[in-house]
């Protein structure tokens, strides 16, 4: 009677829990479809328990796999970064070291002097550049002189080009519209109104978000368009800027809405960090401030961003940039070109249709713009960015030296200190060197 009971409650147990013999029961019982069917024998109709078993055994080894992959990839990267971290700390602390120069007419003791001052300022230095180096900035420093902290004073490239991403919405398309359809008996049904309307509704729904989403990326393209324009402004040396935005959200909306726009999303930009500086670093910015061409390489058209007369100020009224750019007569010329995918479409097909084409061909360096020196592009949201998406340039002076593009995918954000890790990896590409006509200052 007992040893009946426990087989009772025995089959009772199997029979709630689901405990079952698996020696020979076929994988769709188990739900082994989709995914699952990867890991089993399709050539079986019927599995075995030790064919499960190895199936999912075989899932655990690989989900480890995955898992140490992304560890020692982390690791990878933390590495690699610390290194470039380091360099940029080497870089900086020679350019120091080289920065002093011994006056020829002081005396002995008072070089002596000035020397043990100099080393003494140098050895204190080592903390302000390793915290300069190694503190995540998310804005733009406050004042001239701490920006220029953090762009290399040597090394520093000629052109630049800058690859801009823009999200796309990540909502369902909607439903289809119902449409008017024949029966069996070839009668036209007509779909419910309630269905219809409903249909319109989630329709409506949708395409306001995707406008409003269209609206917000331009907007934030604009801000990273005047935001980097201005920073490219405090390197002296670049005078050539490109642009890529496949889309070409902010300039594809007419000549006038374009010139608007990307014009006072400049000027906002520069009105910002001018606000930042005093009136020694304010002069100073004015003397080094070039003159912004916009070039779109679609039309070729050029437009200047402020072009109208200078009028000088009055002794108390505030300076503003507009009176900086105009009054500024030998600026250097920074031309800054648009480019988007029909560069690539459009170009490419003009460039088939011709004939007899040689490397040397001048339409290359017409059509297209020149390659840049250093081509970036920033962490995302949604993911590292590291493809070119397009774009297309012509390298055309490659016929005089050889040159060769330097492209770089950050890990870092769209930001200050982006655009500073990008120029330090561009200056540790070369060899050290002190610019020619660089004035050493004596410390003392």
């Amino acid at each position: 009677m007992m040893l009946r009971k426990r087989k009772e409650k025995k089959i009772l147990h199997e029979s709630i829990v689901g405990v079952q013999d698996f020696s020979a029961i076929p994988a769709t019982n188990f739900g082994f479809i989709s995914a699952y069917n990867h890991g089993l024998d399709s050539g079986k109709e019927i599995y075995s328990t030790y064919d499960v078993f190895r199936a999912h055994f075989h899932k655990i080894i690989l989900n480890y796999i995955i898992f140490y992959y992304f560890v020692l990839f982390w690791l990878h990267q933390f590495v690699v970064n610390s290194v470039e971290l380091l360099r940029i700390f080497n870089f900086d602390f020679n350019y120091r070291v080289h920065d002093y120069k011994r006056e020829p007419e002081q005396r002995f003791f008072q070089s002596f002097i000035t020397q043990i001052v100099y080393y003494w300022e140098l050895v204190w230095s080592i903390p302000t550049l390793l915290w300069k180096i190694y503190y995540p900035r998310s804005g733009t420093p406050s004042g001239l002189k701490n920006c220029m902290l953090h762009i290399p004073q040597t090394n520093t490239p000629k052109s630049i080009g800058l690859i801009l991403h823009s999200d796309y919405v990540m909502i369902a398309p909607p439903p289809e519209l119902p449409k008017p359809f024949l029966d069996s008996d070839r009668n036209i049904k007509i779909p419910d109104k309630k269905k219809v309307q409903y249909s319109l509704a989630i329709r409506n729904e949708y395409f306001t978000q995707v406008r409003s989403h269209d609206d917000a990326e331009r907007t934030r393209l604009l801000r990273e368009i005047g935001k980097f324009i201005t920073w490219c402004c405090l390197v002296p040396s670049i005078l050539n800027i490109t642009i890529y935005e496949k889309t070409a959200k902010c300039w594809q909306t007419g000549e006038t809405s374009f010139l608007d726009t990307i014009k006072n999303a400049i000027l906002v930009e520069l009105v910002s960090i001018k606000n930042t500086f005093d009136a020694q670093e304010l002069k100073k910015f004015k003397e080094t401030l070039p003159k912004i061409v916009l070039v779109n390489t679609i039309t070729k058209m050029k437009y200047v961003v402020y072009e109208e007369d200078y009028v000088p100020n009055q002794p108390n009224n505030e300076v503003t940039v507009a009176d900086i750019i105009s009054g500024y007569e030998n600026q250097r010329t920074l031309f800054v070109n648009l480019c988007d995918i029909r560069l690539r479409d459009v170009k490419f097909n003009i460039i088939s249709n011709k004939a007899d084409l040689k490397p040397e061909d001048e339409i290359f360096g017409t059509e297209f713009p020149s390659t840049p020196d250093l081509l970036i592009g920033a962490n995302h949201d949604r993911g590292m960015k590291n493809q070119l998406e397009g774009f297309a340039c012509i390298d055309e002076e490659y016929k005089h030296q050889n040159s060769s593009t330097i492209v770089y995918f950050s890990h870092i954000k769209f930001g200050f200190n982006f655009f500073s890790r990008s120029l330090y990896h561009y200056a540790l590409e070369y060899p050290f060197n002190l610019p020619a006509d660089e004035t050493t200052q004596v410390t003392g």
